[in-house]
Order: structure tokens, then C-alpha cells, then sequence
């Protein structure tokens, strides 16, 4: 069964997902937490990876989560070879009524 898009059940499920990682890696060792073992591997758990394409051809989209600015940067990436080129950079933040 195929869900359809809705953009008010998404901003739902992505605004939750700081403080579910947040209650879930307090405390653990930065060991388990910060690790990145490079391309093609786990990603950290601030990090929502979504790749698009086949293998050696490929665009990545990764959102990472900094909790100290409660900001998300969005990183897209063309995939050529094996290889990943910055295709463009976006920081997502939240602006709330006081900052106007």
C-alpha cells in the first residue's frame, strides 16, 4: 500500500525526531554517537541519508541535525564513480514569530 504525501504529517514526524534522538543517544559514549566511518558506511545518528539512483550513478540527500543551533543542514551530493561531488548546501532553521 502506497502512503500519500502530506507535508502538516511530515513536519509532524520531523519535528519529533531531535528530541527522540535525543532521549535515545544522552549519555552514551561519543565514541558511539559521533563516529563516521566514511562514505558508504552507518551514518551518525544526527544524520537522515536518503540516495536516489543506481549504484555508480547516484544523488544523495543527507540532513544532519545540530543540536546546539536546534538547526538541520541539508547536504546534496551528486554520486559519479563512486565518488561524491557537493552539488549544494542549505541550513534549515525554524523562525519563530519573537525573531521578526
Amino acid at each position: 500500500m502506497q502512503t500519500a504525501f502530506s507535508l502538516p504529517e511530515t513536519i509532524a514526524l520531523l519535528s519529533r525526531t531531535p528530541s527522540t534522538l535525543n532521549t535515545f543517544l544522552r549519555g552514551l559514549p561519543s565514541r558511539w554517537v559521533a563516529a563516521n566511518e566514511g562514505f558508504d558506511s552507518w551514518r551518525r545518528p544526527n544524520e537522515l541519508s536518503f540516495v536516489f539512483g543506481e549504484a555508480g550513478e547516484a544523488f544523495h540527500n543527507t540532513f544532519v541535525f545540530d543540536p546546539s543551533s536546534r538547526a538541520w543542514q541539508w547536504r546534496m551530493d551528486a554520486e559519479h564513480q563512486g565518488r561524491l561531488q557537493p552539488f549544494a548546501r542549505v541550513r534549515l532553521t525554524k523562525i519563530v514569530e519573537s525573531d521578526w
